[in-house]
């Protein structure tokens, strides 16, 4: 080496080290522990060596600042103080020997220890130091000769914590504690603010278990159960009988977005081996017409139909099965609706819907009853084909609905609150709405029919409601 040789760093090109940030080892009390045992090149016993053997070699320089880095990275001077800390005695020796294996590997390593005090901070919570010695990797990945696979490391290691929380924090919701999802969300933001998966699951998060909210529970099996959506009606003025009574709803609760389909109702049929009968009525009647077939059931109820359409002939028994199986498939409480429940949501149906959200008799099917507009449709239609009203599609036509409640040929002594009515004729069943052979003289959405909870017929199917667990909703 020439006479300019001496342990006096060389100028270092490419990327500079930031030293703007507060130092997280310096926050997280690190640095006051090691300051007793600070390293510091002594440059004066250095010229003195100098003066009297002459300058260093260029091996000697090298070993020098490696063995200096190394104790600096003991001591956790990795990228501070300036002049004294492994990084720059690192870049040092690349700065004179480019393909130095040591000093590569000592840079990898400096990534690595910052990986680590970055995992130590974050089990201690300290999200803010965290996030900051995660940055610091990320510096130091930078300035590595070959800095690709380093910068995958630390992006492999945000990845991963931001992905344990958004599973806690989606865990959380399958409970049905939107509080722990929120939280676990905030931690996600103070070390990945910018991860797009965080927002949308906030967006979901903020919204969950509130009027509008939509969401569907997998089953046993890993299938889906219908898909539901939060509602939260107040109150109600009965109608469809002689006596008329206000009823009060004072828990929101969530109701299948369609009625229940053929194809959702042969899962059931094949998962739990239930046999259900034949004997099914077409159009309700008893006589020549609509006399009651056994070959007429719900795979062939002599309508067209295809998996996507509400299944029919269904007794009220067959309904309380399906519900029941859903229940032990999901862990929630699922059952069909009430009558009040029922007319609450069939209140918000305009006048003005046939053909637009109504599939009844119309002028396709011909008749002096019909309908003057066309659906589209002379049997059910597919759910969800026409038009919804709050989200939920068919609750006027289609078919009609079994609902829990006893037959009551009157609202009279009806107790105004939300559940079931379960006194009167329970060897009768309410079945709620209209249907797709309804005709003008059903005039109004809300038509209330009891039939015995075994009859089945080709226009009666059902929907699903689900009480909101009583969890930390937040």
């Amino acid at each position: 080496p020439g006479a300019d040789s001496d342990l006096r760093p060389p100028p270092v090109s490419g990327t500079p080290i930031t030293q703007d940030d507060p130092d997280p080892l310096q926050s997280s009390g690190l640095a006051e522990m090691l300051a007793a045992s600070r390293y510091s090149p002594d440059l004066g016993a250095h010229e003195q060596l100098r003066s009297e053997f002459g300058p260093p070699t260029l091996t000697a320089q090298i070993n020098a600042w490696l063995r200096g880095a190394e104790r600096a990275v003991a001591e956790l001077r990795l990228l501070t103080p300036s002049g004294n800390s492994a990084v720059e005695l690192y870049r040092w020796v690349l700065e004179l020997a480019p393909d130095n294996e040591a000093a590569r590997t000592g840079l990898a390593g400096v990534v690595d220890r910052y990986i680590d005090l970055a995992s130590t901070a974050r089990n201690e919570q300290r999200l803010e130091d965290a996030r900051s010695l995660l940055e610091r990797a990320r510096q130091v990945a930078d300035l590595h000769p070959q800095p690709v696979p380093l910068q995958q490391r630390v992006g492999e290691v945000e990845v991963g914590w931001v992905g344990a929380l958004i599973g806690r924090a989606e865990q959380a919701l399958s409970r049905w504690d939107r509080s722990s999802a929120l939280a676990a969300l905030d931690e996600a933001a103070q070390l990945a603010a910018a991860d797009p998966r965080i927002a949308t699951l906030r967006s979901q998060a903020e919204a969950f278990a509130r009027p509008g909210y939509r969401f569907q529970d997998l089953t046993g099996d890993g299938g889906r159960a219908p898909q539901m959506v939060v509602v939260a009606p107040e109150r109600v003025e009965l109608k469809g009988a002689s006596a008329s009574r206000t009823a009060n709803l004072s828990k929101p609760f969530a109701v299948s977005q369609t009625e229940i389909t053929r194809g959702q109702f042969a899962r059931f049929v094949q998962a739990s081996g239930r046999q259900t009968g034949g004997n099914c009525r077409n159009k309700e009647g008893t006589g020549f017409f609509g006399a009651t077939k056994t070959s007429r059931d719900w795979r062939n109820p002599d309508i067209s139909q295809s998996d996507d359409h509400p299944v029919v002939c269904i007794d009220f028994n067959d309904a309380q099965a399906y519900v029941r199986w859903l229940s032990q498939e999901t862990g929630h409480v699922y059952r069909l609706l009430s009558e009040v429940e029922w007319q609450a949501l069939a209140a918000n149906v305009p006048a003005d819907g046939l053909c637009r959200v109504a599939n009844l008799a119309d002028r396709s099917e011909g008749g002096r009853g019909a309908f003057g507009c066309d659906d589209g449709f002379k049997g059910t239609a597919p759910v969800a084909r026409l038009a919804a009203i709050n989200g939920l599609h068919d609750l006027d036509g289609n078919v009609r609905e079994w609902v829990e409640d006893c037959a009551n040929a009157s609202h009279a002594g009806h107790p105004g609150t939300q559940a079931a009515r379960l006194s009167g004729a329970c060897s009768e069943r309410m079945v709620m709405g209209r249907a797709w052979h309804s005709e003008k003289d059903e005039a109004s959405v809300i038509q209330r029919k009891a039939f015995k909870a075994d009859v089945r017929s080709n226009t009666i199917g059902f929907r699903v409601a689900m009480n909101l667990p009583e969890g930390p909703a937040g």
